[in-house]
C-alpha cells in the first residue's frame, strides 16, 4: 500500500516541518489550503521567535521569503526581533510592506528594534531608511491590542520619542538611548501600567516620573560614579523590597583598594563606604514613591 504525503495526520505534517527550512515551509503552505493550516498551527513551535534581519550582505531571495512567511503567520507571531544593519538606500529593504504587516500582528506582545549602526551618527542622514523603519514600526504599534513589551537598541538617538508616547498597554520598555526626562514622562502617562522600566540614559530628572509611575516594579538605570562612596535611598519602600535591594548590592563589584560597601537598613536605607574619602561629599539620592516597587538593579563599572 503507497502511502502519499496527503495521508499523514497534522502532527506527523508538524513534526516534518521541524526538519526543514524557511523557503520549504513557504512552499508547503502555498501547496494548499490544509498545509497552510497546519503551518499556522505549528507556527508557535517552529517560530516562538521572528527575526528579521538587514543587513547589506543579505540576500533577496532571503528577504522575498521572509516576507512570503512574515504574510502568512503574521497574526500568531507573539515575539518580533528587527536587527536593523541596512545600508542607507538599499532598495531591498521595504519599510511601508513591513510595517504594514506589522500593524496586522494581532498577537504581537513584544518586539525588540536593534539598530546596529557601527558608524554612529555619521551614518544617518535625514530620513535615512533605517530611521523611517524604527519610527513607523513603533507607530505601528499603537492600536495592537497585546502589545507589553517594547525594546529599542540604537547606536544614535535617531528616533522620535512621539511613537512611544501614543502606546498605552505597555508593562515594560527598554530603551537603550539617551532620552529626555520630558518624553519620559509622557510616556509613563500614556502607560499606567508600566511595571518594568530599563533606560540607558536620562537628559534631566529622572525623578520626574515618579507620579507617573505607581505600578513600577522594576527600575534599571547605569550610575558612572567610578568612586561610589555613598549612596542614599529616600522611599516607602517594603522590608521585601529592602532585603531584595541589599542582596543586590552586595553583589556590586568593587575596587580591590577600596573597602566593600557596608550596607544599613534604617528607617532609610543607607548604603556608605567608611574610610578614605575618594569623592568630596559625593552621593546619589533616588527618591521614589511608587507603591508597587519590588527591584532596583544597579550597573556600576568595575
Amino acid at each position: 500500500m503507497e502511502l502519499n504525503i496527503l495521508d499523514l495526520n497534522d502532527y506527523c505534517l508538524g513534526t516534518v516541518l521541524k526538519y526543514h527550512g524557511l523557503e520549504d515551509h513557504v512552499r508547503f503552505a502555498q501547496a494548499c489550503n490544509r498545509f497552510r493550516e497546519v503551518l499556522r498551527d505549528w507556527a508557535p513551535v517552529l517560530y516562538p521567535d521572528f527575526h528579521i534581519k538587514r543587513t547589506k550582505d543579505t540576500d533577496p531571495e532571503d528577504i522575498k521569503w521572509e516576507y512570503e512567511l512574515l504574510c502568512i503567520i503574521r497574526d500568531i507571531i507573539k515575539r518580533l526581533y528587527l536587527d536593523i544593519h541596512q545600508v542607507d538606500g538599499d532598495a531591498s529593504l521595504s519599510i511601508d510592506d513591513l510595517c504594514t504587516q506589522i500593524k496586522a500582528m494581532e498577537s504581537l506582545e513584544y518586539i525588540a528594534i536593534n539598530e546596529g549602526s557601527i558608524l554612529g551618527k555619521l551614518s544617518f542622514s535625514a530620513n535615512s531608511p533605517r530611521q523611517q523603519l524604527i519610527e513607523k514600526a513603533l507607530d505601528a504599534l499603537e492600536f495592537l491590542p497585546n502589545i507589553k513589551s517594547v525594546s529599542v537598541s540604537s547606536k544614535t538617538d535617531i528616533f522620535s520619542s512621539c511613537c512611544l508616547k501614543r502606546i498605552s498597554c505597555l508593562e515594560k520598555l527598554s530603551i537603550d538611548n539617551k532620552i529626555a526626562s520630558e518624553d519620559l514622562v509622557e510616556i509613563c502617562k500614556s502607560n499606567a501600567n508600566l511595571r518594568v522600566l530599563w533606560v540607558k540614559e536620562v537628559a534631566g530628572e529622572l525623578s520626574d516620573i515618579v507620579p507617573h509611575c505607581q505600578n513600577l516594579e522594576e527600575l534599571a538605570f547605569p550610575i558612572s560614579c567610578r568612586k561610589l562612596q555613598r549612596l542614599h535611598i529616600y522611599s516607602n519602600l517594603s522590608t521585601e523590597f529592602t532585603g531584595k535591594a541589599l542582596d543586590v548590592l552586595k553583589k556590586v563589584r568593587i575596587p580591590e583598594k577600596q573597602k566593600p560597601l557596608e550596607l544599613y537598613s534604617t528607617g532609610v536605607m543607607h548604603l556608605c563606604n567608611e574610610g578614605e574619602n575618594l569623592i568630596d561629599d559625593a552621593f546619589c539620592t533616588l527618591v521614589n514613591q511608587s507603591k508597587h516597587f519590588r527591584a532596583l538593579p544597579w550597573r556600576l563599572p568595575n
